[in-house]
C-alpha cells in the first residue's frame, strides 16, 4: 500500500501523457478521481505509519517510511493537488491539450509523495528528477509560444544547476559511508565527505525553494495561464527544497557549519525578495517574488531550528499562496491583463473571488490570528533564542511582507470602476502575442477548488492554539522549541501595525502604484523592480557558459583534430621504418642465411667425402687384411692344426692362470 501511494499518481499521470490528445476527454475525471485517492491513500499512511523496502543496487536498497513529517507533506500536498486539478479541469477547454496538462500534474503529484516518504537518498533523487520533469512540461505547457517556451528552458537550466547538489551528496554519501539510507548516515559519515553531501543538499533545496540567488526561476515560471503555476509555486516543487532539509536536519547539525549557512540565505531570501515584490506593478510577479520570500522564512526556521515552525509554514503558506493564485487567475481572465491597476479597475462584480483572494492576502500578510501570523511568530522567537541579528532582519522582513499584502489588498478593493468591455467576460487573451481564451464555465468546479483551499487555510489555524498545537507537534516528533514571550507578540503586533498604517499612508499619496515612497531613490526601486539584477546574471552566465562551452567544443575539434593528424603522421613515420627495416632485415638476412647455408652444405660435402667415405674405406680395409690374414693358417696340413691347437690351448691357460682361476 506504500508504494502504491507515489506509483498511483505517477502512473496514472504517464498513462495520460502517453495518451496524448486521444486522453483530453478522460483526463480532467481521471485526475481529480487520481488525486482524491491519493488524499485519501496519504490520510490512511498517516495514520499506519508503514514502512516499506526494496532491493535496487547493491548496498542502495528503496526505502520508504511514513512518520509524521512525512504524513504532513503527502496531506497537504494532495489536497493542494486536488484543488488545483479540480479548478484546471473548470478553466481548460475542449481546443487544450487537458491529457498533456492533467499527466505532468499527477506526475509532480507523485514525486511529491515519493519525497514525502523517501527514507533513502536515492529514492529522493528518484522523486527530484521525476519533479524535474513534470516542472519542465508544466511551464512549457504553452509551447506554441516562443516566450513560453524559452522560460521553461531557462527555469529547467537554473533549478538543474541547482539539483546537480544532490547527485554530488549522493556520491559523497556512498563514497563516505557505502550506504544512502538518511537515518544511517548522521553517525556513519566521516569528514571531509560529510560536508560535500551537506553542501550538495543545501544547493539543491535553495534551487528547489527559489532562494537567493536561483530564486528567478519563479519569475519565468509563473507566466501565461497560472493553474500549473499553483501547484509549482505553492505545493510541490518550492516546498521540496524545505522539505529536503527538513528530512536531513540530522546530517546538518552534524556539520557544525549548515544550518547558520541555512538560516543566513533564508533571512536574505526573505528580506531581498520581499522587496522585490513591494515593488513589482504585475501582479504574477508579486506573488512570484512573494513565493521565494515565505520560503526564506522556512529556511530561517530550519536554522534555528524549529521543525514544528518550517513545517507548519510550509504547510500553511501552500494552501494560502495557492488559493491567491487560482483567485488571481479568474481576475486575470476578468481584466485581461495582471497589471495591477488593471485588475483592480475591472474587479468589481467578482465579490466572491476578491473575498478569497483577500483571505490569502491577509494570511500572508501576517495579521492575527491567521495561521501565518502563528508559525511566524513561532519561526521569530527561535530565531531570536539563536541570534538577534537573524531575529532583526526577520522581523524587518516580516514587516515588509505586511507591506506588499496590504499593498494588493488596497488595490484590488479601492480602485474606482472603470468601464468594461462586453467582451471581457467571454474572450480574453493572457499575455501578448498568446491566444485569445474564454473564460472558465465549469464554475462550480472553479469555486468548490478555491473553497478547498479556503477550508485548508483557515484549519491550518487550529494547529498554533491549545489542544491541537500540542497535537501537532507530538506529530512531528519534533523537539520543544521555545514560545513565543508576550513581548515578542507585542513588539510582532507593533512593526505589523507599523506596516499597515505606512502602507495606508502611501496609498493614499499615491504612492503604491507605481510604487514611489517619499524619501526612497526611484534608481534603487528599480533594481528590486528589475529583480535585483538577477535576470540579468542569469542571462549573463548562460551567455558566457554558452561561449565556454562553444571554446571547448573548438578546442576539443582541434586538440582532437591535431591529435589524429600528428597520431597518423606519426603512425605512417613508424610504419614507413618498420617496412624499411624489414626490407633491409629481411633482404641481409636471407642473403646470410643463403651463403650460410651453401657453406655448410659444402662442409657437409667435404666431411662426408673425407670423414665418413675415408672411415668406411679404412675400416673395409682393415677388416680385408684381418681376412686375408685369416686365411694363412689354413694350410691343410693335419700337424699345423694340431700345433695350432696347442698353441691356443696354451694361451688360454695362461690367461686364466693370470686371472687366478682355480
Amino acid at each position: 500500500m506504500l508504494w502504491l501511494l507515489p506509483a498511483l499518481p505517477l502512473g496514472i499521470g504517464l498513462l495520460l501523457l502517453a495518451a496524448g490528445r486521444r486522453g483530453d476527454a478522460a483526463a480532467p475525471h481521471v485526475s481529480i478521481a487520481t488525486a482524491a485517492a491519493s488524499l485519501g491513500l496519504a490520510l490512511w499512511a498517516a495514520g499506519a505509519r508503514p514502512d516499506a523496502t526494496a532491493a535496487w543496487l547493491p548496498g542502495v536498497p528503496l526505502a520508504l517510511a511514513f512518520d509524521g513529517l512525512a504524513a504532513a507533506m503527502a496531506v497537504g500536498a494532495a489536497l493542494i493537488a486536488l484543488a488545483v486539478a479540480c479548478y484546471a479541469a473548470g478553466d481548460l477547454g475542449r481546443q487544450d491539450a487537458r491529457a498533456r496538462c492533467f499527466g505532468f500534474v499527477l506526475v509532480l503529484l507523485g514525486g511529491m509523495m515519493l519525497a514525502a516518504a523517501a527514507a533513502s537518498l536515492a529514492v529522493l533523487l528518484i522523486a527530484w528528477e521525476a519533479m524535474a520533469l513534470a516542472g519542465y512540461g508544466l511551464v512549457g505547457f504553452w509551447y506554441a509560444d516562443r516566450a513560453r517556451a524559452g522560460a521553461a528552458a531557462r527555469v529547467y537550466l537554473i533549478t538543474r544547476a541547482g539539483d546537480f547538489g544532490l547527485f554530488v551528496a549522493c556520491g559523497a554519501a556512498f563514497a563516505g559511508a557505502g550506504t544512502l539510507v538518511i537515518a544511517d548516515l548522521a553517525g556513519a559519515l566521516p569528514e571531509p565527505w560529510l560536508s560535500v553531501a551537506v553542501a550538495g543538499i543545501v544547493l539543491a533545496a535553495v534551487a528547489k525553494s527559489a532562494q537567493f540567488p536561483l530564486g528567478i526561476w519563479t519569475s519565468l515560471a509563473i507566466g501565461g495561464r497560472t493553474h500549473p503555476a499553483a501547484l509549482l509555486q505553492a505545493a510541490l516543487l518550492v516546498v521540496s527544497g524545505g522539505y529536503l532539509l527538513l528530512r536531513t536536519l540530522p546530517l546538518l547539525e552534524a556539520t557544525g557549519w549548515a544550518l547558520a549557512v541555512v538560516g543566513w540565505i533564508g533571512v536574505l531570501s526573505a528580506l531581498g525578495f520581499g522587496l522585490v515584490a513591494l515593488t513589482q506593478r504585475d501582479l504574477k510577479q508579486v506573488l512570484a517574488a512573494s513565493t521565494g520570500a515565505q520560503k526564506g522564512l522556512v529556511f530561517l526556521a530550519i536554522g534555528a531550528g524549529t521543525v514544528s515552525g518550517a513545517a507548519g509554514y510550509i504547510l500553511t503558506h501552500g494552501m494560502f499562496k495557492a488559493l491567491m493564485i487560482l483567485s488571481a487567475s479568474a481576475l486575470f481572465l476578468r481584466a485581461r491583463t495582471a497589471d495591477l491597476q488593471g485588475i483592480a479597475s475591472a474587479a468589481h462584480g467578482l465579490r466572491g473571488t476578491r473575498l478569497m483572494f483577500s483571505l490569502g492576502a491577509v494570511t500572508l500578510a501576517g495579521l492575527p490570528p491567521l495561521s501565518a501570523w502563528i508559525f511566524k511568530e513561532a519561526i521569530l522567537a527561535a530565531a531570536l533564542g539563536w541570534s538577534w541579528p537573524l531575529f532583526i532582519l526577520g522581523m524587518v522582513a516580516s514587516a515588509v511582507t505586511t507591506l506588499y499584502a496590504v499593498r494588493i489588498l488596497l488595490l484590488v478593493w479601492s480602485s474606482p470602476r472603470l468601464p468594461e468591455s462586453p467582451a471581457a467576460e467571454e474572450c480574453v487573451p493572457l499575455e501578448a502575442g498568446a491566444p485569445a481564451r474564454r473564460a472558465p464555465r465549469r464554475i462550480p468546479l472553479v469555486v468548490g477548488a478555491m473553497a478547498l483551499l479556503t477550508a485548508g487555510t483557515v484549519a491550518m489555524t487550529l494547529f498554533g492554539f491549545g489542544e491541537p498545537g500540542r497535537w501537532w507537534r507530538a506529530q512531528l516528533e519534533a523537539p520543544a522549541a521555545p514560545a513565543p514571550a508576550f513581548w515578542e507578540f507585542a513588539v510582532s503586533a507593533a512593526v505589523s501595525a507599523a506596516a499597515l498604517v505606512l502602507a495606508v499612508h502611501w496609498w493614499r499619496e499615491g504612492r503604491l502604484e507605481p510604487f514611489a515612497p517619499e524619501r526612497v531613490s526611484p534608481a534603487a526601486v528599480a533594481v528590486f523592480r528589475r529583480w535585483l539584477g538577477l535576470g540579468g546574471l542569469v542571462e549573463w552566465l548562460g551567455r558566457r557558459g554558452l561561449a565556454l562551452a562553444r571554446r571547448l567544443a573548438e578546442a576539443d575539434a582541434r586538440w582532437e583534430g591535431a591529435g589524429l593528424r600528428r597520431s597518423a603522421a606519426a603512425g605512417l613515420a613508424f610504419a614507413r621504418g618498420v617496412a624499411a627495416a624489414d626490407a633491409r632485415f629481411e633482404t641481409g638476412g636471407l642473403r646470410a642465411a643463403g651463403a650460410a647455408g651453401v657453406a655448410v652444405a659444402k662442409l657437409s660435402h667435404v666431411a662426408d667425402r673425407r670423414v665418413i667415405d675415408g672411415a668406411v674405406a679404412g675400416i673395409a680395409d682393415g677388416f680385408g687384411a684381418i681376412g686375408r690374414q685369416a686365411r694363412r693358417p689354413q694350410t691343410g696340413l693335419l700337424h699345423q692344426y694340431y700345433a695350432q691347437t696347442v698353441l691356443a690351448l696354451g694361451l688360454l691357460a695362461l690367461v686364466l692362470w693370470a686371472a687366478g682361476a682355480p
